[in-house]
């Protein structure tokens, strides 16, 4: 039987990048009715997936992109247009315009939702959040290892810019604050923004099972634990996103955000 495998998952790209290539091995799979295999990752751990393993070793196929301008360091991913990963190692980052997985948006959803034991610790926060707010609007300000290359630091005015003139568009809202920085909450006063912490999570000092920071650079326990606020984002009414996958994917897996706004 054919099949496709992603042997570089866990290590090309961190979480938000995670979600998009597993969500595409999953897809690209099923589409052509093919096995897959991937190495152990957190999605193991965090959405109780039984992946098989990548053996036996496939040729390597590199996704294609085209020039990106006026950012010449990255590219667009040119999705596949059939069978051409087929027997093949994946090595890419799936991130394709969303009408090229539009028809799979159920399934996509599906592979995305929490177990325990995690799913007691991050829904108990949720359930607190919910009771603090009729309507999550959920700001995510990624800062840690950003602002470097392409990558920039979308500006906290842009945020309070928004909150003024949408506000009071919602019923009862309730402002969620995702960032490896909480220093940040503070120029968010007018609006008695909350953090993971506020709703009883305990940030731990460790990565959730299988997960590893695929660069070996030093990071902050708020990176180490991530999930309780990617959760807490895919879960939200709506999100203001970094330039980041972080917020890109929590968005994109959600099944019950209403509005999500990208900064450019």
């Amino acid at each position: 039987m054919s099949r496709i495998t992603m042997s570089q998952l866990g290590r090309h790209g961190q979480w938000g990048n995670q979600v998009f290539q597993y969500a595409f091995i999953r897809t690209y799979a099923r589409r052509h009715k093919a096995d897959y295999g991937v190495p152990p990752w957190a999605g193991q751990y965090l959405f109780g997936h039984c992946d098989p393993p990548v053996e036996p070793a496939l040729p390597t196929l590199v996704e294609p992109l085209e020039p990106a301008q006026p950012e010449p360091l990255v590219g667009v991913p040119i999705p596949p247009t059939g069978s051409e990963y087929l027997n093949r190692d994946f090595r890419g980052w799936g991130q394709y315009h969303t009408s090229w997985y539009a028809s799979d948006k159920d399934f996509i959803q599906s592979l995305f939702r929490v177990v325990e034991p995690e799913r007691q610790r991050v829904q108990a926060a949720m359930v607190q959040l919910r009771q603090r707010g009729e309507t999550i609007i959920s700001l995510h300000f990624r800062r840690g290892d950003s602002g470097r290359m392409i990558f920039f630091f979308t500006p906290m005015v842009w945020g309070l810019k928004w909150l003024r003139e949408n506000w009071k568009r919602f019923y009862k809202p309730g402002l969620f604050i995702a960032t490896e920085d909480p220093s940040l909450v503070k120029h968010f006063y007018a609006y008695s923004p909350i953090l993971a912490e506020d709703l009883g999570v305990t940030i731990a000092v460790t990565t959730p099972q299988h997960y590893r920071y695929p660069y070996g650079r030093p990071v902050s326990s708020r990176q180490l634990d991530f999930f309780p606020d990617w959760y807490i984002l895919q879960n939200s009414d709506v999100i203001l996103a970094s330039d980041s996958t972080f917020s890109v994917s929590a968005g994109w897996t959600s099944e019950t955000i209403k509005e999500f706004w990208r900064p450019r």
